[in-house]
């Protein structure tokens, strides 16, 4: 370990917008060694999960213990991570920087080789820093037992059990209750089994739905409000429709007697026979239809329409939404419907509830991608938004191959994607809020089109992702002005 005298003089927390693209070397550059900050400040309600950011960098090689002092509650409410880098492969595809998250790197072993600055962050709380090598922390504060007030503690630099570098963290609460679940569907393609604390997790996310077989009592228990059940298990190939009766009654009794156990409402769920069907295996998706409700009048059914490069075909009005309108009481069509307006207006007339779904690559995963989901489904006045998957790998390295569908890293390890995702739900709960306080949809988009000279900044328009700290801010001050002034 390197000797060194005084690292109070040598060490220093540069700010840094937590959702910035910049590399490590960009933070240990010139830039950012201007201004040295002895403060973070964050602001939000009751419900919320705010984040704040700051990069250390050294002028020499040294380790400092990571540590926060403050009140109990604070401390509760508060969580430190570590960020690092994920290296761009020999094509250049990965472009995010500082993911993933960790809380503590160390248990999911070693992954040098892998992480760029992996040696700086290895033995978190314990940071081995490098001049030229710098690290993002993250501090989070979730304010659901936070009360209103404001509250301060520190974020501190140790060596040898001595404090030599604090950073005040200044939290402030504003009497404004956000809604504590997501208030619309978040859905996405995995499977919990018997993990309750992975399931509590994901809803911290605002995933709120659940499919596959899988365990509903413990789901339910956690609050997941939609349960989409599969049925029958060999749909994709036609020679199932001969089934009897008899056994398709069969097979539906343990999703009868799910529902019944659950006391679950009818909105709260529905039967998927064919996985993302268009124009050309429709006729399959009917069929089933009508072979289930000949058994099980009462059956709901939920379905996806498909794209092309899926099924080699294309779903349209007239081959999927007309013939489907009268028995689907969910549509989840693919994202690539949201831009297409007669698509989407024709779903729309069904009166049904409407979300959207999409697949994207660990290479299309910018921050941006999680925190517009719900910008999304507000934009177009759905009812919720799903996206495939969380953690399913195949044979894949999650944290080399770009492609995988995956939005999480071994060991519940959390990528930026979704905590980007998060403070998108929590994005919602404002917009969702305002809209119950009177502030209509328009009134809302045009103070926030205020924000912007170029409308492509808008939260749904691939916004980069400092540009919701703006967003973020306006739609709190519209919260406070709404509720808060008006009520003195």
């Amino acid at each position: 370990m390197t000797n060194y005298s005084h690292p109070q003089k040598s060490l220093k927390f540069f700010p840094v917008d937590p959702w910035s693209t910049v590399n490590s070397e960009d933070c240990s550059g010139a830039i950012y060694r201007t201004v040295n900050i002895n403060s973070i400040k964050l602001e939000g309600f009751v419900n919320d999960w705010l984040i704040g950011g700051a990069v250390i960098s050294s002028d020499k090689e040294m380790d400092v213990e990571v540590g926060f002092q403050g009140n109990s509650k604070l401390i509760t409410a508060l969580d430190l991570k570590v960020a690092g880098e994920v290296p761009a492969d020999e094509k250049g595809k990965m472009i995010l920087r500082f993911d993933p998250l960790f809380k503590n790197p160390k248990d999911v072993g070693d992954l040098k080789g892998v992480m760029r600055n992996w040696e700086s962050i290895y033995e978190f709380p314990i940071l081995h820093l490098k001049p030229n090598q710098s690290v993002l922390i993250w501090i989070t504060v979730n304010t659901k037992d936070l009360p209103e007030g404001k509250w301060k503690g520190f974020l501190t630099l140790m060596k040898d059990k001595k404090i030599f570098r604090k950073l005040s963290v200044e939290v402030t609460i504003y009497p404004v209750k956000l809604p504590e679940d997501n208030p619309i569907i978040g859905h996405t393609w995995t499977v919990y089994k018997d993990d309750e604390q992975f399931a509590r997790l994901m809803r911290d996310y605002g995933i709120n739905a659940c499919g596959y077989y899988d365990n509903w009592d413990m789901l339910r228990k956690v609050g997941f409000r939609f349960f989409r059940f599969s049925f029958p298990p060999s749909n994709w190939h036609p020679e199932s429709l001969k089934a009897t009766d008899d056994g398709i009654r069969y097979e539906l009794k343990m999703i009868q007697e799910t529902i019944s156990r659950l006391n679950l409402k009818p909105e709260e769920w529905g039967i998927e026979v064919f996985d993302e069907p268009c124009d050309q295996n429709a006729w399959i998706f009917i069929e089933w239809v009508k072979r289930i409700k000949n058994v099980w009048p009462d059956a709901r059914f939920y379905a996806n329409p498909g794209f092309s490069a899926t099924n080699n075909a294309i779903a349209t009005i007239e081959g999927i939404i007309e013939p489907l309108k009268n028995d689907v009481t969910v549509w989840c069509p693919y994202i690539e419907y949201l831009y297409r307006p007669t698509f989407l207006e024709a779903l729309k007339k069904t009166g049904k509830p409407i979300w959207y779904y999409t697949i994207e690559y660990n290479h299309q995963k910018p921050l941006r991608g999680g925190r517009q989901h719900p910008w999304l489904a507000w934009r177009d006045n759905l009812d919720g938004w799903a996206f495939y998957g969380l953690r399913e790998y195949g044979k894949s390295n999650p944290w080399k191959d770009n492609w995988i569908c995956a939005r999480m890293y071994p060991e519940k390890t959390v990528s930026i994607w979704m905590e980007g995702l998060r403070q998108g739900v929590q994005d919602y709960k404002r917009v969702w809020l305002l809209e119950k306080n009177g502030l209509s949809r328009e009134e809302i988009i045009n103070q926030l089109l205020q924000l912007f000279s170029d409308k492509g900044e808008l939260p749904w328009c691939g916004a980069e992702p400092e540009s919701y700290s703006i967003v973020r801010k306006k739609l709190d001050e519209l919260l406070i002005e709404k509720l808060v002034k008006t009520k003195k």
